[in-house]
């Protein structure tokens, strides 16, 4: 598929994803800077790099895994209410947990398309400070919310109780280091 990018007056960007007959196989509105951004050969080796960790610390690369206390699925522990709305933003369309939980090539494009996203906008956010930014991937992977990186409170949910954000973040960053972040 080809990826159509329309700039917009709002500072937004609108994609189109062609198939090869030229017929338009999804649209979204996308933040111009993250559509039209060109990566960089150190930028692709951090986000495989990111995703690894993430996926070995969330899964220990088991794509059928399911959480029995908050029901997330796959390789990267996605919440359920963010695999439909994940999927479409990835060009994926309209996919249902239990379809996306045995489609390991999916959960694949999926995980990289979102922590490629997460990327870019941390490294704006830590002014270009990979470490920093590697955590604040970690961070809004496992939390949602990039800016708690540095967290120390233990996590709940439902019955379970899990490591607080900083250790989740600190212990995916040296992972990541492992697979070649730099």
């Amino acid at each position: 598929m080809k990826e159509v990018v329309s700039a917009l007056s709002s500072g937004m960007a609108l994609a189109f994803c062609l198939n090869s007959g030229g017929v338009v196989q999804s649209v979204s509105h996308k933040v111009a800077s993250v559509v039209s951004h060109k990566a960089t050969g150190t930028e692709d080796a951090n986000v495989k790099a990111l995703m690894k960790a993430i996926v070995l610390q969330e899964s220990n690369n088991d794509h059928t895994l399911v959480n029995s206390d908050s029901g997330a699925i796959g390789l990267g522990q996605l919440m359920p209410d963010n695999v439909g709305p994940w999927c479409r933003e990835a060009g994926k369309g309209n996919v249902t947990p239990t379809q996306f939980r045995y489609d390991k090539g999916l959960q694949l494009e999926v995980i990289e398309f979102k922590i490629r996203q997460y990327y870019l906008i941390a490294l704006k956010k830590a002014n270009g400070d990979k470490q920093i930014a590697a955590m604040m991937v970690a961070a809004a992977w496992y939390s949602g919310q990039m800016g708690l990186y540095t967290s120390t409170a233990p996590q709940r949910y439902g019955a379970g109780s899990y490591p607080s954000i900083n250790y989740y973040s600190r212990k995916a960053y040296k992972s990541a280091v492992s697979y070649g972040y730099r």
